[in-house]
């Protein structure tokens, strides 16, 4: 675990891409995301942006992966079949593990989920129901957020709930590309067992 740990660093010494090392300081406060909210009543949503075939979900995937959640299909929020009601459900699970949402744009699409998004900072629940008296169906949020997309948010409350890295393209060291991409099946098992 500790030559992986090394190795994995050593190569982002290497690529001078220490976004990438924010990213998994992200993902390993998640973890303990409830006891962070509950000191601090928020969690941060973390956001990759940056153009086409930057590397984002590349990213995400070995992100996920590192957590035991490798070949987990990220919702795509440009996808109209998704919903804040469908999102609310994976983020009610007694984990705090992430939920990978990719393919965020500045048009009606994304921004429908902006209040959303505000919510799962501060573990809002969405609710929905007429009146008390029939019972609110409120569903708890207890996951974290990542998003990717091409662009960033535009809207003020939700930049400021997010942590925003963008990835571009000549940050992008292909020399050491396919070394990283043969250790995700790695980040699986050895990175899982680091992270505990």
């Amino acid at each position: 675990i500790q030559d992986f740990k090394n190795h994995i660093f050593g190569l982002m010494v290497k690529n001078r891409n220490l976004k990438v090392a924010f990213a998994i300081g992200w993902l390993k406060a998640s973890l303990w995301a409830k006891w962070i909210y509950d000191k601090k009543r928020f969690f941060p949503i973390l956001m990759l942006h940056g153009k086409y075939a930057g590397g984002k979900t590349q990213m995400c995937n070995w992100l996920m992966s590192m957590i035991g959640l490798r070949d987990i299909n990220p919702d795509i929020i440009s996808d109209r079949g998704t919903s804040e009601i469908g999102l609310s459900r994976k983020m009610a699970y007694y984990s705090s593990l992430p939920v990978f949402v990719d393919d965020y744009r500045n048009d009606e699409s994304g921004q429908r989920f902006h209040s959303f998004f505000r919510g799962v900072f501060n573990r809002s629940a969405p609710t929905k129901g007429l009146k008390e008296d029939f019972g609110v169906r409120r569903v708890i949020i207890r996951g974290c957020l990542l998003l990717t997309g091409e662009t960033s948010p535009t809207d003020p409350a939700l930049l400021s709930r997010i942590i925003s890295i963008e990835l571009t393209k000549n940050e992008r060291n292909d020399r050491y590309y396919k070394e990283l991409v043969k250790l995700e099946p790695s980040f699986n098992t050895i990175g899982l067992s680091w992270l505990k």
